[in-house]
């Protein structure tokens, strides 16, 4: 293309990225989202190929291409996270996360003096009527303890804010949660705005740290809307009110600290990461020595000190069981192994196909992180990887923890990240589950899903092997070249040259 058209054919794909979100928005708010599945799912897949777009735009156009000042291209990439976020923050009801709930309790039971990890939430007295929405009341909570410093830090906001709620009205939905069926309330309900504007602030956070480190790659700014710009990202943090954009943040500060030279400090902040959640761990193999050793000083004592408190590491422990053996819910591989070899037998085939899965989930990520290990890969380019291998073979996988696997995806220079751009798309499509019995996806919607995610993969990795191979003829050719060239005595090799 010409340079007019291209920059034309630009300004109409981030346009429409940016004012289509806006519009899908407003399509799903109120207690819209609740029975919009088709402007849900389809919003999210459409607005996907404005993203897809863009990556191809920016991977095939000079860097230099781009004639606004570096300045004005990250103000404007800020600004319209920002009012992303705060668009999702007001018109949507955060109806397709339960997750919320349990934030809030957790929260308020620590400003109580009360540990979440030895108290249930039905065992808890002063528990109010949002609080007792909470689903699988009877168990205490898994979140670790940086996850826990923030909603104790968001309850103690809200309380100094808002009134107490006393009541719930009744609902006038069918839907089997009480989350759900409170939210379709025709009254303005309780929507945790406090929650999730905290991590819509962790959103614009994110964003900056992650122009930053392109800034650091010398890498156009623009790559950052593949994420700050992305319809998951924005439905799924300031819209639904998931955390997981913390430990986002925090691994890319890792990242940072990594690349300006501060060692410890990235170790620091990836191991609070993985107090987020653990896939920050997958990253320690690929930070130096004096980063390692912070990680695993701090990851220790964010994890394990708050659990000494009233005994909680008992329940913790007793949580963790239960949610590593019997959670599953959209899967790939998990459900293929499951499905295939888990029926008959009164009920002993599935335990076995279940059992069999989570070692095969294992086992990938272990050869993903050896096959790094050997080639040397970079940390975002491990972490993108692993976290990508993770998902794929593990038993549950919600829209909202592709944020892991997409935040690598800008410092990847456009050479890989495009298997989770693809299913950031298709993932919308297990919005569905909320309406199984079972909460298990239809054979044909895991086609839908999976299919088209396997294909972008096997294309991904056949790019990375023909790059693997062409960088080792390169070097091959190299060495080649230095042992010929030192055949030839000082002077006649002085003055060849």
């Amino acid at each position: 293309m010409t340079p007019r058209l291209r920059f034309a054919v630009w300004s109409v794909t981030a346009s429409l990225l940016l004012v289509g979100q806006f519009v899908w928005l407003l399509l799903l708010r109120g207690p819209r989202v609740l029975t919009s599945d088709a402007t849900l799912i389809g919003g999210q897949i459409l607005l996907t190929f404005p993203v897809l777009l863009i990556a191809l735009l920016l991977k095939t156009t000079p860097a230099d291409a781009i004639t606004l000042r570096r300045r004005t291209s990250e103000w404007i990439v800020l600004g319209g996270v920002a009012l992303l976020q705060l668009a999702a923050v007001a018109l949507l009801r955060p109806a397709l996360s339960e997750d919320l709930l349990r934030y809030r309790v957790d929260g308020r039971m620590w400003l109580s003096g009360v540990s979440p990890y030895a108290t249930a939430p039905r065992d808890w007295p002063e528990a109010d009527a949002v609080d007792s929405l909470a689903p699988f009341s009877h168990m205490r909570t898994i979140y670790p303890a940086v996850s826990q410093a923030t909603f104790a830090a968001a309850a103690a906001i809200e309380r100094a804010v808002m009134q107490p709620i006393d009541r719930i009205p009744p609902g006038t939905s069918n839907e089997r949660s009480p989350w759900r069926r409170y939210l379709a309330s025709p009254a303005t309900p309780y929507r945790a705005s406090v929650f999730r504007l905290i991590f819509a602030a962790a959103a614009v956070a994110m964003t900056a740290v992650l122009l930053r480190l392109l800034w650091a790659q010398g890498r156009s700014p623009w790559w950052a809307v593949l994420v700050a710009w992305h319809p998951l990202a924005t439905l799924e943090i300031g819209g639904m009110g998931h955390q997981d954009v913390l430990g986002v943040l925090l691994v890319l500060l890792g990242l940072y600290a990594l690349t300006t030279g501060r060692r410890a400090a990235s170790g620091v902040c990836l191991a609070l990461a993985a107090a987020v959640k653990p896939y920050a761990i997958f990253l320690l193999p690929f930070i130096p020595r004096r980063s390692a050793f912070a990680f695993i000083a701090v990851l220790l004592a964010a994890y394990f000190a708050p659990a000494l408190y009233q005994s909680g590491h008992v329940g913790w422990r007793a949580s963790a069981r239960i949610y590593s053996q019997s959670w599953e819910a959209n899967g790939s591989i998990y459900e293929v192994i499951q499905r295939t070899f888990g029926s008959g037998d009164e009920g002993r085939a599935s335990e076995r196909g279940k059992h069999m899965s989570r070692l095969l989930a294992a086992a990938t990520v272990l050869a993903t992180a050896l096959t790094a290990w050997r080639f040397r890969a970079a940390s975002a380019t491990a972490g993108y990887w692993i976290c990508l291998a993770a998902l794929l073979a593990s038993p549950v996988v919600y829209p909202w923890y592709l944020l892991w696997a997409l935040c690598f995806v800008p410092l990847l220079r456009g050479e890989a990240g495009w298997t989770a751009l693809v299913w950031s798309g298709t993932i919308g499509l297990s919005y569905v589950v909320w309406h199984q019995p079972m909460w298990r996806m239809t054979n044909s919607m895991l086609l839908a899903e999976y299919g088209v995610v396997y294909a972008a993969l096997a294309l991904e990795l056949a790019h990375a092997i023909r790059r693997t191979r062409a960088a080792a003829r390169r070097t091959t050719a190299d060495a080649t070249s230095d042992s010929q060239a030192s055949l030839f005595p000082p002077p006649l090799r002085g003055w060849s040259a």
